[in-house]
């Protein structure tokens, strides 16, 4: 299946993901965490082409899952240019040399030659990936565990009212899509991908019968794009804060800010369809 969308310019397609394309959907994960625009190498120091390594590894049972799913999607330019002619034979290929410790965030852009520009990894609700495929990718970025369970600690039960099968204790499948993981790679930013991406997703999960997206941001233009969906859709913001503000209580029982000064924001949102 092969989908354009008015959204996007006629150069990208919009495709299912499959386990051929884990290799170079891993990549592009690994790079978006990375950045410069990403939070996570303040909130984790360190040599980020390292840990860049060690993630693309860690995340291996957990993409699978999301794949597998079979509503994780990718955005291809169909007029991408390869840069190397082995790319080219292959249809892409990802070089990554994992000696290579000192190779900077554009280094290991540029050795990303595929199509690939663009993902948007889901679940349903129902199936959600076991928490011991994620224990790996948590190992290497604690912080990550400790920023998703602080915001899924602040949704209050009445921020999943009314989700079928939910009064029952059970929720119904179909119904509950959970965006998990909406990434563009940085030389592909700013071209209104991840927008007319998002939107697409919105109203295909409404044809395919689903009722609400459940989606955790981490960024501002993450955020504006979902949480200002098209009509008829609605958003709602279920829990939210700011990083700077997270508060722990060390061993002598006094709070302090781990991440005091960064003023990122985590949120979850709901989206009804």
């Amino acid at each position: 299946m092969t989908i354009t969308h008015p959204q996007l310019s006629n150069r990208y397609q919009i495709r299912p993901l499959t386990l051929s394309h884990l290799t170079w959907t891993k990549a592009l994960l690994v790079q978006a965490n990375t950045s410069p625009s990403s939070i996570w190498p303040t909130l984790q120091p360190g040599n980020q082409t390292a840990l860049a390594y060690r993630q693309f590894h860690a995340m291996d049972a957990v993409v699978r899952h999301l794949i597998n799913s079979g509503i994780s999607f990718g955005v291809f330019d169909t007029e991408y240019e390869f840069r190397f002619p082995s790319s080219a034979e292959t249809g892409g290929q990802l070089y990554w040399d994992e000696t290579d410790l000192k190779a900077t965030t554009g280094q290991l852009l540029e050795q990303m030659d595929f199509p690939l520009v663009s993902i948007a990894l889901s679940y349903d609700a129902t199936d959600p990936p076991d928490e011991a495929k994620l224990q790996d990718y948590y190992d290497i970025l604690p912080v990550a565990r400790e920023m998703f369970s602080h915001l899924e600690s602040l949704i209050p039960p009445s921020a999943r009212a009314g989700y079928a099968g939910a009064a029952c204790g059970k929720l119904r499948r179909g119904k509950v899509l959970m965006a998990r993981s909406l990434a563009t790679r940085g030389d592909y930013e700013r071209r209104g991908i991840m927008k007319g991406t998002a939107w697409w997703l919105m109203r295909e999960a409404k044809r395919w019968g689903y009722e609400v997206i459940e989606i955790r941001t981490g960024s501002a233009a993450v955020r504006r794009v979902w949480e200002n969906p098209p009509a008829p859709f609605r958003a709602t913001v279920m829990a939210e804060f700011v990083v700077g503000e997270y508060e722990v209580v060390d061993a002598q029982g006094r709070k302090r800010r781990p991440f005091d000064g960064i003023n990122a924001e985590r949120c979850r949102l709901r989206i009804d369809l």
